[in-house]
């Protein structure tokens, strides 16, 4: 498979990018926010540094949704973007947390930056705890001291939250 996914595997729906199996195993697994063709980084799509983090994570994603029953959901993979401004990933996260409301997926943030990740977490918290995310669960693979302050914002949006460590 080519490292990079042409723009006909971007699924019609918020532009999320189905990833074939070869890369995520069985799970049924999207990636938004992947860099489009007008990012100001200078990256498009599914860029091997991507694709490396996404090998990486997917098969703690797995364990924990085999550990917890979920292992049926799909699961949203959320990159934040450290190239991008945090206004630019705060508003694709509320696009996608819009598009999930009501649903029982997985959302997974990863990023080669955890301060991006919570950072986009927290600046999306005012107008997604008016969200009916209840059926959502959020894991979180990477640093342990964004452990609390992450459930604290899944919390606060009524999303569940799991946890593993990076090493």
């Amino acid at each position: 498979m080519s490292a990079v996914i042409q723009l006909a595997n971007y699924l019609p729906s918020g532009g999320a990018m189905l990833l074939p199996p070869s890369v995520v195993g069985l799970h049924q697994v999207y990636l938004n926010n992947a860099p489009d063709s007008s990012s100001a980084s200078g990256l498009f799509g599914y860029t091997p540094q991507i694709q490396e983090l996404i090998e990486d994570v997917m098969p703690l994603v797995s364990h924990m949704a085999e550990r917890h029953g979920l292992e049926n959901r799909p699961i949203q993979l959320f990159y934040a973007n450290p190239r991008e401004s945090l206004v630019h990933n705060t508003q694709k996260l509320l696009k996608l947390l819009q598009a999930l409301q009501n649903t029982n997926h997985i959302l997974v943030p990863v990023s080669p930056n955890h301060s991006m990740i919570f950072h986009t977490l927290r600046q999306v918290v005012p107008c997604a705890q008016q969200m009916q995310l209840e059926e959502v669960s959020l894991f979180y693979i990477g640093d342990q001291a964004n452990r609390n302050p992450l459930q604290a914002i899944s919390s606060t949006c009524d999303m569940t939250f799991f946890f593993h460590a990076q090493y």
